[in-house]
């Protein structure tokens, strides 16, 4: 039914933009739709406000991250399609006792979260720190606090979250999904990707950047560039006023 409907309500649109090609490959195959009319405009982010200039040593000192210590960062809803749980397994499965992790976000799973570091040995209140609210003024500071960013997702439409941590200059790590394996991270260039879902594959994706300051500078300057080049809001919008124009 919703095919039947989608395939009506498009048929006489002169463009449709996409955000990545994973998308528009899927509206070829699944809805028939021409390719000639589909174009791709990659997200954007503020490359102005997220930076590697931003100080995050207070978000550190307050939760009393040692100097020398690891820190991990997600950002997202607390929902099954996030498995922030795999993240939390994969910390558990860690040797290096010197990793600590900040998830931001809301969402129905946090008591079943907090309760699984508690029961795990996590230690809540000195080793995993969940924020339900960070101010968007505070949210630059956060990324530039962590060390490695992760977003464990096992379903995505993009995760603009990555492009801010690459404007950061902060390494990602993301599950082997179509959309991030295709479109977002190059794995090994400014990136690593895991196996979805698989806490050991994520724990050594973790331990690999741990242990590699160099490969951890090396990934996130690799994002910052990228992010400058093809997600700026200038590359968004001139893209979208092309397209207009083609139109009109």
């Amino acid at each position: 039914l919703f095919r039947s409907i989608a395939k009506k309500s498009i048929c006489n649109y002169k463009k449709i933009i996409v955000n990545t090609n994973t998308l528009k490959n899927a509206l070829v195959e699944k809805l028939e739709v021409s390719r000639d009319i589909i174009e791709v405009v990659l997200p954007c982010v503020d490359v102005n406000r997220f930076h590697a200039g931003v100080l995050g040593e207070a978000i550190r000192n307050k939760l009393n991250i040692p100097k020398d210590g690891i820190l991990l960062l997600c950002i997202a809803r607390l929902v099954n399609p996030k498995n922030i749980k795999v993240l939390l397994e994969s910390i558990r499965m860690l040797d290096d006792k010197g990793v600590f992790c900040i998830i931001v976000g809301r969402g129905p799973l946090e008591r079943k979260l907090k309760e699984y570091c508690a029961a795990n040995g996590l230690q809540l209140s000195r080793k995993v720190f969940f924020m339900n609210y960070v101010s968007n003024d505070e949210l630059p500071k956060y990324y530039s606090a962590c060390d490695i960013f992760i977003l464990p997702s096992a379903s995505e439409g993009f995760g603009l979250v990555f492009l801010e941590a690459w404007a950061s200059g902060k390494p990602v790590i993301g599950a082997d999904i179509p959309v991030i394996k295709n479109d977002v991270i190059k794995d090994g260039v400014n990136g690593l990707i895991f196996k979805r879902g698989d806490a050991s594959s994520l724990r050594d994706k973790i331990s690999q950047l741990a242990k590699s300051s160099d490969m951890r500078r090396q990934l996130g300057g690799n994002g910052r560039s990228l992010v400058e080049r093809l997600y700026s809001y200038k590359v968004f919008l001139d893209s979208h006023m092309r397209i207009y124009r083609s139109i009109l």
